[in-house]
């Protein structure tokens, strides 16, 4: 694993990740629910080359597996975490070397409090891995989109530092 930030090169490679269409309302982008034209994902790959930015993307060798985001844009006493894996990666322990990554980086560079994420109902995947990397569900907001003509409710989770020091800890 290979874990780096992403480069103008990376155009195609990251064009092809987006429009998996196992991925559409996972990839912690606006507008998630459809294919990416590649001016839309050139715009991405343009804010994700930024210093800044806070992307960083997973390379299994030459292959681009996935990448994730710590955005402190909202409170970077709270920061949220987002991590994307190719769908024919799942299951092969890249997202989990991605968020073990993350939350490393969170809470031993900075004054974090806690980590956060936001999924949805729908996603079953994603809740189970956030909760077996130590994510706890924090409420729900009912109805905040529809997806496949039925209501889909929104799920936060979060990590806090004290709950991320016990598990690295052990």
């Amino acid at each position: 694993m290979n874990l780096t930030t992403f480069e103008p090169d990376d155009l195609d490679a990251l064009h092809g990740l987006l429009n998996r269409s196992e991925l559409f309302g996972r990839r912690g982008i606006r507008d998630d629910e459809g294919p990416l034209a590649r001016p839309a994902v050139n715009k991405l790959l343009d804010e994700w080359t930024q210093p800044t930015s806070g992307v960083s993307a997973l390379f299994a060798g030459n292959e681009l597996v996935g990448y994730g985001k710590v955005d402190t844009g909202w409170d970077p006493l709270t920061p949220e975490v987002h991590v994307v894996v190719h769908p024919d990666r799942w299951g092969h322990g890249y997202g989990s070397q991605l968020l073990t990554s993350l939350l490393a980086l969170v809470f031993t560079t900075t004054p974090a409090l806690s980590v956060h994420s936001w999924l949805t109902d729908w996603n079953t995947e994603g809740l189970a891995f956030a909760e077996a990397a130590g994510f706890t569900r924090a409420g729900r907001l009912r109805r905040v989109a529809i997806r496949n003509s039925r209501y889909v409710d929104a799920i936060p989770v979060d990590l806090t530092r004290a709950e991320w020091e016990v598990r690295h800890a052990s």
